[in-house]
């Protein structure tokens, strides 16, 4: 993309002409990371998902006020009581905020795990967060501050005036969802194991098919011949013209029309339209 290399149709690559490629691809890589943070602190924020997705998007004319529907807004059914081990975390977090308020969220994860090492996940931590935030004890919201140039973002956790008056009385009416965290791990290692078996004893075993083994490889290499002829007029790689994910789900899938192309993966409408002639001549013949 930034011309720091060249291939060619054969897929052959060697070093590009340009050497101005590494400010544009340190941009993208930057853009990129920035991207997966962002969607790391969407599925982590206890804030109501749907706001989230709104403020997002920019839509003016939203109230901007909780919708009251959402996993972070409302517990479900399965919401419960916090257990013994998540009442101490929640209430190490609130003596933690009483002294110091605003804090980072990581900060705050680590003081909890000084209580049980081995039990105090990171996922479990953050279930009691959303717990409290649920009950009006905290709040949670989004900080910058630059380093090196770039702007880093943190969550950061407020004590609200109901927690600070808190006491264990109130920590027993605060519901949570999820396994409780006494008892994650062993829950969690017994329903996969058995997940797992439920699926082994349930997935279909393929019956097998005489003729497509020895056809597929044959049509496979035709229409990798056929792209790599159509990648040297393009002056492309092949890859670019059509993926070999996508050569072998033709193969299997045996598309016969327009349609039927496009629901395979790595073809869209453009694709399609482009290729549709020569591939299906060459299914029918």
């Amino acid at each position: 993309i930034h011309g720091a290399l060249q291939i060619d149709a054969e897929e052959n690559i060697t070093r590009g002409a340009n050497e101005t490629w590494k400010k544009a691809y340190d941009a993208q890589r930057s853009h990129r990371l920035k991207q997966i943070e962002r969607m790391t602190d969407f599925t982590q924020s206890n804030a109501c998902r749907m706001l989230q997705l709104v403020r997002h998007f920019g839509d003016p004319t939203d109230a901007g006020t909780p919708c009251g529907q959402c996993d972070r807004c409302a517990p479900g059914d399965s919401a419960r009581t916090l257990d013994e081990l998540e009442r101490a975390v929640a209430a190490q977090v609130l003596a933690s905020l009483a002294g110091r308020d605003g804090q980072a969220v990581g900060r705050l994860f680590d003081e909890a795990t000084a209580l049980d090492r081995k039990r105090v996940s990171r996922s479990g931590f953050e279930r009691v967060l959303s717990a409290l935030a649920r009950a009006k004890l905290v709040e949670l919201g989004q900080e910058q501050f630059e380093r090196g140039g770039q702007l880093i973002s943190y969550r950061k956790v407020l004590l609200t005036r109901n927690g600070s008056h808190v006491g264990a009385a109130g920590l027993a009416k605060v519901l949570i969802e999820g396994a409780p965290m006494s008892g994650a791990k062993a829950a969690v290692s017994r329903s996969s194991g058995a997940a797992k078996a439920r699926l082994r004893k349930a997935a279909p075993q393929p019956s097998p098919d005489p003729e497509r083994p020895s056809e597929l490889p044959r049509l496979f290499e035709e229409l990798r011949a056929w792209r790599l002829e159509e990648a040297r007029k393009q002056g492309v790689p092949a890859f670019r013209v059509l993926s070999d994910r996508t050569l072998m789900a033709i193969c299997e899938e045996q598309p016969r029309t327009e349609d039927d192309l496009m629901a395979l993966p790595g073809i869209g409408l453009k694709r399609a339209q482009k290729y549709a002639e020569a591939l299906l001549s060459r299914l029918r013949g």
